[in-house]
């Protein structure tokens, strides 16, 4: 065993006396600096102006959680626009993904690509759900107020390989380079602790 592995290990665990490393969940959490049952949080990232922010998250649930792949995801979403949006038909969002790991957070959006990470129109997007809109209007431009969305179904696709972990997102939502919004987010794919082998 190389020196590197040996200290991975050692770093989950105490040798036990037989000289072995003693890999308890407590301690496997304990370097990974998680925990079995890491809430999902979502938040506004402008927290100091957010009224007067055009797009504010009020509210966001989601089950299941921990996120299982392949399986649908049921979201509810209460969001209030300040202000009409997609005015010119082109609203932009860029996402960073990060996935926590024993050396800090790791950025998925380098890996995964850009237009992964990055819609170059929103409303272009929603207009596809315009047969079966789960809110008043699935056409830009969006009116002001309030949006709500109630066990709305999302397909989480299976990817060919395996993803688990606890994961951080930032959103920002623009329009002809303003700023519309900004969404922090935390949740678990598969498992809030990725195995260890």
């Amino acid at each position: 065993m190389n020196v590197q592995w040996l200290f991975i290990l050692a770093s989950f665990g105490r040798l036990n006396a037989n000289g072995n490393v003693d890999l308890t969940v407590e301690n496997v959490l304990k370097f990974y600096g998680a925990s079995e049952d890491e809430p999902f949080m979502a938040r506004n990232c402008d927290t100091t102006d957010q009224k007067k922010a055009p797009i504010v998250l009020n509210s966001i649930e989601m089950s299941p959680h921990p996120i299982q792949l392949g399986r649908f995801l049921f979201v509810n979403v209460s969001v209030y626009l300040n202000k009409e949006i997609g005015v010119y038909s082109k609203i932009e969002i860029g996402m960073s993904i990060r996935l926590k790991t024993p050396l800090g957070y790791t950025e998925l959006c380098d890996f995964v690509g850009e237009e992964f990470c990055h819609t170059n129109d929103l409303c272009d997007h929603i207009a596809k759900y315009k047969d079966r809109c789960p809110v008043a209007k699935c056409t830009c431009p969006l009116p002001q107020g309030q949006y709500n969305l109630t066990q709305f179904p999302i397909v989480v696709k299976k990817l060919p390989f395996d993803l688990y972990g606890s994961f951080e997102t930032t959103i920002k939502i623009s329009e002809r380079g303003k700023h519309l919004g900004c969404i922090e987010s935390h949740f678990c794919i598969g498992s809030c602790v990725p195995p260890i082998f």
